[in-house]
């Protein structure tokens, strides 16, 4: 780090005080001296004239603050002071925000006050104030650092800081719930006592009060008894560590009557997992001349004894201020100035630009005999681990918060086996191994998966800590505990791949991952790309996932295979993140990792998985890693093919979403209810996202005849993109600054609907059919609502809506059919049009049955991206119906055709005119959505009014709840084929009384992570339909096992009852007879 004094000696101190210097009095020339005028703190982003840390004035600015915050590397401050025979002075012994400290040589119990209002206030939730400081013990002792805060001389409030340990340490403390007594307004006085003996310690960066979020900090082994809730944070998969810890001991691991073949599979799963981790890098001298330069520029000291042993290895000065979150304890306003002065680095740039390609240097090195260069490695590898150390990257510290580290921890832990032989031979494997068991939280392999938190952030989780967890597995030096610990692993990672219950974290029964209480398919692959490989490193050993839990991953990958097309998915699935850019790239390889080892662990591949890999390729070879090269290259010659596109229909309950597929092209439509969110907006992501899941259908093809699907072909992108006309959704044309409004006016927002009605029901491999009650959310427009249905049957979707309301007599309300930008497109079509029709510039065409008619345009426009941030204009074609302003009982109706074109499109809108329309519409009102397409002789009925009878002419009377039933005659015209679908999942029955006021009014105030619902399992209901005459059931053993009864009624109708669970279609075959009910053997 640059000296940041000049002309100062780093071995001198700066006397304690000098009278006559203020809070913004600066050095000069290495004395203390008063300035005649004070320098203003320069914000980020100005240029200053001098960039000289004492001259920029930034430690005097936040020492005067109301609430100050001491930097501590140039002056003691006037409010700090100390007892009698102790003594306060700037140190360049060690320094953590800066090269420079307060050093405190302390008699036995003696206090280091600081004085003056801090302004605290006394809250109990939501933002809260915070105390921090940075301590630096070299002794460690089994003794406390006492903070103490009161007012004058009385002591009202204190924290015992405990001080076992070497380096640095901090901690975020809540005033009004980490300290014992209670903090009272008008804190005025921070005193730290002294442990019972003399001895030295170094402060630095002293934060009197910050005001931030309560829920960010937590425990660890210098301040235990904070954060007492942490377990009902939803955070606590990141900051549960100190939890983690002692479940290593308690229950801790089985390691009792291990086998000789479990250990034998150990240094299996030891040897794959290494053996995956390494990379051939080089290692002369030019290449560790250039690690040895990263070093030097992330300013990581050498070491001050090259040759020590152990703990004996510390860095020979003060460095780079390696952090993670550490600075969210500083106003945001000041933070990146803070981060300068203290010459900052991130822990995730350290191991993945250095760290870990040193790590696999220095093991290439070693296994091709090339001592000297292994030596040198090994020794730059030190100066990185010795300095972590000594910066509190260590078992216990909690750096104040961990919250997100495995982000920032992977390439270190990944380089953990590979540095095996020189921790061993410098007594550093036990010390290195335990950080990183901290990081990771090993100890949670011991969750039982009984409790609420157990699967707390399981993508999280998933994505960033399971190879972590493998290799910490390895930490400890019998193979006998090895084991143990792999008997967890293998225990954890069965849960890990099972069904969780309600919106918890975790795997849902239609191959859904659930994070952010939610459907969630970017972090379910993240979750998956982090998982994969580890699940083939134990395939075919003792520690190798169950059957069960072999299926639901493949599940996984297969799910998100099927949402994306081939490798983009459509916006209505990228929750936040609306970049346009998002896909499965990152599953290439796991489908090939799969493909090459059977997660079962027999011989040979997993054709399916292989095949599969091969699809996913994409077309140009400069775009495959070597890997993927290799590969396929290898699945080539086993004489494994590319699969096929999937082709087919599915209803994903737990995703909202039904999703139509043929050859090249897909087709997805996107809902939600009142358990899945509508939509997930932060500060800058997903500004304008609030009709994102509002019946959003998405069409992907080929438009270029290369066989590969992009969105961009399909001319999707931002900015440019009009986040108010989403395809498939009825939207008011607001303002974009109205648009951005996020709910109740937080930076986030997770918008939950009291509509039960939204989801999918299918008729396998012959329809999906979708319905959404729309209510929008209270806080932007509860008057918008509207009730809307898709029939997906061929090439065709059938669209069809009705009482779409709202008071809205200032921006109109449009139902949009299509946005795609023909600049976009390597081959767009022309876009045609005629007599209630028209198509897209992807060769998609749009039929209108019923409703407004079309306006269609193309012409530039000018919109923000999603962040907000910037704008951006493109070319766009634009087709909508338009129901103008205030909607009163509003509805349309339309067929898309996929890929159609014009002449189909125009001849499919002529033949609606005549007797044998290919689409009829029996019904479309509020009380439901009947209609049939001609062609597959399929009917769908979209129920939205339970026991409310359906219009003449529809075989399905009425039902007992809001539903949809797909019907079809089979092909030997004897039987109907029925799919009955209860979209409600039911993870609780009324309604959540949380949600509304006394009066009956519903709010929408729920925080979805704090609902008890979110645990609940999918309750079974019995769903109840009336037929029209009398029916019985084609196949009794059918029957049974799905629970099916029918009762003939007065009526001469038929009821039919069967019992429904997790939003799943039942399917089943009828015959009408007017005969005495029986059945067929």
């Amino acid at each position: 780090m640059p000296d940041l004094l000049t002309g100062f000696t780093p071995k001198e101190n700066l006397s304690m005080k000098t009278p006559s210097i203020g809070r913004r009095g600066f050095l000069a020339g290495g004395t203390l001296a008063a300035a005649a005028g004070t320098l203003p703190f320069t914000l980020p982003g100005a240029t200053p004239a001098a960039m000289a840390a004492p001259q920029d004035g930034l430690e005097e600015e936040l020492a005067s603050l109301d609430a100050p915050i001491y930097l501590l590397e140039t002056f003691v401050p006037d409010s700090f002071s100390t007892d009698a025979g102790s003594s306060l002075e700037i140190s360049a012994t060690h320094g953590k925000v800066g090269s420079h400290s307060l050093q405190w040589d302390h008699e036995p119990g003696a206090r280091m006050r600081i004085n003056g209002d801090i302004g605290y206030t006394p809250r109990s939730s939501g933002n809260m104030d915070h105390f921090s400081a940075w301590v630096y013990n070299e002794t460690p002792t089994d003794d406390v650092l006492r903070f103490e805060f009161g007012r004058g001389a009385e002591v009202d409030a204190y924290l015992d800081f405990h001080l076992d340990f070497t380096g640095w340490r901090t901690f975020w403390l809540r005033y009004d719930k980490d300290v014992q007594g209670e903090a009272q307004a008008g804190l005025d006085r921070i005193s730290l006592r002294a442990p019972s003996t003399a001895g030295t310690l170094w402060i630095d960066q002293v934060v009197t009060n910050m005001t931030m979020r309560g829920d960010l900090g937590h425990s660890d082994m210098q301040v235990p008894d904070t954060y007492p809730e942490l377990e009902s944070n939803s955070n606590f998969h990141w900051m549960g560590v100190l939890e983690f810890w002692h479940q290593r001991t308690d229950p801790g691991f089985d390691s009792s009557d291990v086998t000789p073949a479990e250990i034998e599979d150990a240094k299996l799963v030891y040897d794959r997992l290494l053996e995956r981790q390494r990379e051939n890098r080089d290692y002369d001298s030019a290449a560790l001349d250039v690690f040895e330069a990263n070093l030097d520029g992330y300013d990581i000291p050498e070491l001050a004894d090259p040759d020590a042993m152990g703990a004996a290895l510390r860095p020979a000065r003060p460095g780079a201020f390696i952090l993670d979150k550490q600075t969210e304890i500083i106003p945001s306003s000041y933070r990146a100035a803070v981060e300068e002065f203290a010459d900052t680095i991130q822990l995730r740039k350290v191991w993945d630009e250095t760290g870990q390609p040193l790590a696999q240097a220095y093991d290439c090195a070693r296994r091709a005999g090339d001592e000297d260069a292994a030596e040198r490695a090994g020794g730059l590898l030190l100066r990185i681990l010795a300095h972590l150390d000594d910066q509190g990257w260590a078992a216990g510290s909690g750096q104040g918060s961990l919250h997100h580290v495995g982000y920032q921890f992977r390439s270190w832990v990944k380089s953990l086996l590979m540095m095996e032989p020189l921790l061993r031979e410098r007594e550093l494997w036990g010390q290195v191994g335990s950080t990183l068991e901290w990081i990771a939280g090993t100890g949670r392999l011991l969750n039982d998966f009984t409790r609420k938190r157990d699967r707390s952030g399981m993508a999280d989780v998933m994505n960033t800590y399971t190879e972590g967890l493998l290799s910490t597995c390895f930490a400890p030096g019998s193979w006998e505990e090895r084991v143990g610990r792999l008997r967890a692993f293998k225990s954890w990672n069965d849960h890990v791949f099972s069904y969780s219950h309600g919106t918890n974290g975790g795997f849902k029964p239609d191959g859904s991952l659930y994070h952010h209480v939610g459907p969630y398919p970017l972090y379910g692959r993240d979750g998956l790309v982090g998982t994969t490989p580890v699940a083939t490193d134990v395939a075919g050993t003792a520690f190798a996932l169950d059957p069960s839990a072999q299926e639901v991953l493949k599940q996984g990958l297969h799910h998100q295979l099927i949402l994306a097309n081939v490798l983009d998915y459509p916006l209505s699935q990228t929750g936040r993140q609306q970049t346009g850019t998002n896909g499965i790239a990152a599953l290439i390889e796991p489908f090939a990792r799969t493909g090459l080892t059977r997660l079962d662990g027999a011989p040979g591949y997993d054709e399916e998985q292989a095949a599969l890999f091969l699809y996913l390729l994409p077309p140009d070879p400069a775009d495959w890693s070597a890997f993927q090269t290799e590969t396929r290259q290898l699945f080539l010659e086993a004489g494994i093919e590319e699969a096929s596109p999937p082709n087919g229909y599915w209803a994903l309950p737990y995703a909202s979403t039904g999703l139509r597929r043929e050859g090249s092209w897909s087709v997805t439509m996107r809902t939600h209810n009142r358990y899945i969110w509508a939509t997930e907006i932060y500060t800058n992501n997903n500004s304008y996202g609030r009709y994102q899941t509002y019946g959003q259908l998405t069409v992907f093809a080929d438009t270029d005849d290369e066989d590969y699907v992009t969105m961009l072909e399909n001319g999707v992108t931002q900015p440019g993109y009009d986040w108010r006309f989403i395809p498939g959704a009825t939207t008011k044309t607001i303002p974009f600054e109205q648009l951005k409004q996020p709910l109740s006016g937080r930076t986030t927002s997770l918008a939950l609907t009291d509509s039960r009605f939204g989801g999918s029901g299918v008729l396998q491999d012959k329809a999906v059919v979708v319905g959404m009650e729309l209510r929008e959310h209270p806080y932007y427009d509860y008057s918008h609502t509207a009730r809307i249905s898709a029939l997906m049957v061929g090439d065709r979707v059938i669209a069809l809506g009705s009482g779409i309301n709202n008071d809205d007599a200032d921006f109109p309300t449009r139902t949009t059919l299509y946005q795609a930008s023909p600049e976009l497109m390597s081959a767009p079509q022309e876009v045609r049009s005629g007599k209630n029709w028209v198509t897209d510039p992807t060769g998609n065409g749009y039929v209108v049955l019923e409703g407004p008619g079309i306006t269609h345009t193309l012409a530039e426009q000018t919109t923000p991206d999603q962040t907000s941030k910037k704008e951006g204009t493109l070319l766009m074609a634009l087709g909508y119906l338009d129901h103008g302003t205030s909607p009163d009982d509003a509805g349309y109706a339309y067929t898309l055709l996929v890929q159609g074109g014009a002449e189909a499109t125009e001849a499919l809108a002529q033949s609606m005119s005549g007797e044998d329309a290919p689409v009829s519409i029996l019904q479309r009102d509020r009380t439901a959505h009947v209609v049939t397409d001609a062609a597959s002789q399929i009917t769908a009925h979209v129920v939205f009014e339970p026991e409310t009878a359906l219009a003449d002419g529809s075989v399905v009377r009425s039902i007992d709840r809001q539903a949809m039933v797909l019907t079809h005659p089979s092909g030997d015209g004897r039987a109907t084929e029925f799919s009955v679908t209860d979209p409600d999942l039911h993870l609780y029955e009324g309604r959540d009384e949380s949600a509304y006021d006394e009066d009956g009014t519903f709010l929408g105030n729920q925080n979805p992570y704090e609902a008890e619902w979110r645990y609940q399992e999918s309750l079974k209901t019995e769903t109840t339909l009336v037929l029209e005459g009398r029916w019985r059931v084609r196949h009794a053993r059918v029957a049974r096992e799905l629970g099916l009864s029918l009762t003939m009624l007065s009526s001469g109708d038929t009821a039919v009852t069967l019992s429904t669970q997790h939003g799943k279609s039942v399917e089943f075959s009828l015959i009408q007879t007017a005969n005495p009910p029986g059945n067929d053997k």
